[in-house]
């Protein structure tokens, strides 16, 4: 599997960030929106928008 950095943020700041080990960018989003809204709840997940998926290599630093 590929890791890929999923990153939300409000309209404002601040900013969510997840780290998720998916097969895909498309399977990346879905289980990083599905952290998100477990973690603020569903209605407060609607006021953000995904700002950005990112396939991560160890060179990146941060795979914790």
């Amino acid at each position: 599997m590929t890791r890929y950095k999923v990153s939300f943020e409000p309209y404002d700041t601040p900013r969510y960030v997840y780290w998720v080990d998916a097969s895909d960018e498309q399977e990346a989003k879905s289980l990083g929106r599905d952290e998100f809204k477990m973690d603020i709840g569903y209605d407060k997940a609607k006021d953000f928008d995904l700002v950005g998926v990112k396939e991560e290599t160890d060179d990146d630093g941060n795979n914790n």
